[in-house]
């Protein structure tokens, strides 16, 4: 996508605010990304409900240069018996789809499994607010 403005010269460094907010918000509108669109949960034995895990999921930042539309990432664990296990976002495969350092998703008691997918949509912020680029 091109975006292409005209400035008339009286626009500089004494503008107005409201103007350049305008265009900035037009243009990351426009923008396209991929962000988390579906989540199929198989398991969760957490005491985390599947709308929390969803929700925290749908915050994950996709890179844009390695993911595509319609990919489908995966996560399991299981907590050994006799100790807990921290799921982050680092061990949902593949891991080179996200960008940033991992969030911490949830903690497994001991004997607790989880099991997910999460496909991968791409879309404009336009249509919603989880395909606003944040770079």
């Amino acid at each position: 996508m091109v975006l292409t403005l005209r400035v008339p010269p009286a626009f500089g460094a004494e503008g107005d605010a409201s103007v350049a907010n305008a265009l900035r918000r037009l243009a990351l509108g426009a923008t396209g990304c991929v962000a988390p669109g579906r989540l199929r949960i198989r398991r969760n034995d957490s005491v985390m409900s599947d709308e929390q895990l969803a929700h925290r999921v749908g915050q994950l930042v996709v890179d844009n240069a390695r993911a595509a539309d319609g990919d489908v990432l995966r996560l399991r664990a299981a907590a050994p018996a006799g100790r807990q296990l921290s799921v982050s976002s680092d061990a949902i495969e593949p891991r080179a789809c996200w960008a940033g350092p991992p969030a911490l998703l949830l903690v497994l008691a001991p004997g607790q499994r989880l099991d997910f997918d999460v496909e991968l949509r791409r879309g404009e912020a336009a249509q919603h607010s989880r395909f606003s680029p944040l770079e």
